[in-house]
């Protein structure tokens, strides 16, 4: 009885191997196969990874009250500055406008409108069939003492102005320097209102010093449209029996002193192309413009 126990004993303490088999008593059954368990996948190894934390902050807050009254006070002062200066700068220029208003009122306070001038151009169909830059020139006049007369571009003068009647009042006097003021107009000879057109101050003189902003003619080379003679679209037009009639007005203002400059005519192209009509050059000689072609 002990031999057996010793020998129960001994077996239980052999390893059993990690097979099992599976029987089946059935006489059918397959051969019994051996099934062995999964092992298990090892571990990976993990680094110890160190978390930074952030920095310790001061939670938010909103912002406190004399906070935000510094910042509606910044905005106020700003602003205000802002607009202070935009209205000092409009009064200096409101102020400077004013002064030379007031200036050239005190000067033509007591000068007057001289009579006007009435030229009729007869035989218009033929006049304004005339090429651009044709100059048809009027009779001489004379107001305040000066003479004048005027010229008159039906085809046009300027690339600008070829649908339109050009006229300039041209100074044909000996006086170096002459100020005054002009209008010009074509009037409507059924009653109707005028076309016209009135310039500022202006410089003629019997030789244009470009330097000191005298000129020998002023005028418009947009004056009228010349649709706007001709009759239609319900208009009667401007043209009267085959005529048409201009006017001119002249307020003299006085005489300028104006210094001798020898390169005066050097700037003929320049301002050919600011007033936009020919001029006459201190000395009489072709200059070419790049523009408008060869001084007359």
């Amino acid at each position: 009885m002990g031999a057996e126990l010793s020998a129960l004993t001994a077996a239980a303490e052999k390893p059993v191997p990690r097979v099992s088999c599976e029987i089946d008593e059935s006489d059918r059954a397959p051969p019994p196969r051996c099934v062995t368990p999964p092992r298990t996948p090892p571990r990976a190894t993990m680094k110890d990874v160190t978390i930074k934390r952030p920095p310790r902050q001061r939670p938010a807050k909103a912002p406190g009250y004399l906070h935000r009254k510094r910042s509606e006070a910044k905005s106020f002062l700003r602003v205000s500055l802002r607009r202070w200066a935009r209205s000092v700068g409009a009064w200096s220029l409101d102020a400077f406008r004013l002064r030379g208003y007031a200036r050239n009122r005190r000067r033509i306070a007591g000068q007057h409108w001289e009579a006007p001038f009435f030229w009729d151009v007869g035989d218009w169909k033929s006049v304004r069939e005339r090429p651009f830059r044709a100059r048809v020139a009027g009779p001489a006049f004379e107001r305040g003492g000066h003479a004048f007369n005027i010229d008159l571009y039906p085809g046009g003068f300027r690339e600008d102005g070829k649908a339109s009647v050009g006229a300039y009042l041209r100074y044909t006097g000996d006086r170096p320097c002459l100020e005054l003021r002009l209008r010009l107009s074509v009037v409507d000879q059924r009653g109707g209102p005028d076309v016209a057109w009135r310039s500022g101050l202006a410089l003629l003189g019997a030789t244009a010093r470009l330097d000191q902003g005298v000129v020998t003619n002023w005028g418009s080379a947009r004056l009228v449209p010349r649709v706007w003679l001709a009759a239609g679209s319900g208009h009667p037009g401007l043209v009267v029996d085959d005529c048409v009639r201009f006017r001119v007005d002249v307020m003299i203002l006085g005489e300028r002193r104006v210094d001798v400059n020898p390169l005066g005519g050097l700037a003929l192209p320049l301002a050919r192309e600011v007033v936009g009509a020919p001029i006459t050059p201190v000395k009489r000689r072709s200059i070419v413009s790049p523009m408008k072609g060869r001084a007359r």
